[in-house]
């Protein structure tokens, strides 16, 4: 190979060289430009920072999030014994009295579990009742308005 040959490999292989670096270069002052467009030191909160931030506040809405998850957990072992299903009927059981004046009161859970409160009244006395209830039922007879009561109040747990 002659001298001539090799120093015109050489040339080409330098030029190769040359125009890549001069694209190394291009694409070097883009990152760069993008770099500056991220961290942005023109006072403004950059790119990194707001993300930085959302990312904290992620965290803590995710720590807010198991806290009320929790607490409706708690809630709901709760409610399930608390009083939801109510009613109240309103009767005459007397012919010799006037008006409404006897009641039958349901007081349930969601699972039918609760009482039945009752109060007879006549002209010369008043008599109260209470009856326990487990799965909208008693163990206990129940008179016609206290099973309508516990029927509402059923009624009023499915609506």
């Amino acid at each position: 190979m002659s001298m001539l040959t090799f120093e015109a490999v050489i040339a080409i292989v330098a030029f190769i060289f040359l125009i890549w670096l001069i694209w190394l270069t291009i694409r070097i002052r883009k990152a760069t430009k993008y770099l500056q467009i991220l961290k942005r030191e023109s006072g403004k909160p950059s790119v990194v920072d707001s993300v930085n931030k959302l990312l904290e506040k992620t965290e803590a809405l995710e720590d807010f999030l198991a806290d009320v998850s929790s607490n409706v957990e708690q809630l709901k072992l709760k409610l399930e014994s608390a009083i939801v299903g109510v009613s109240l009927v309103r009767y005459n059981p007397f012919k010799d009295t006037g008006g409404n004046l006897s009641f039958s009161l349901a007081l349930l859970d969601e699972k039918g579990k609760g009482v039945v409160i009752t109060s007879l009244n006549s002209r010369t006395d008043s008599r109260f009742y209470c009856k326990p209830i487990s799965g909208f039922s008693s163990e206990v007879p129940l008179s016609d308005e206290e099973k309508e009561a516990i029927k509402n109040a059923a009624e009023k747990l499915k609506a």
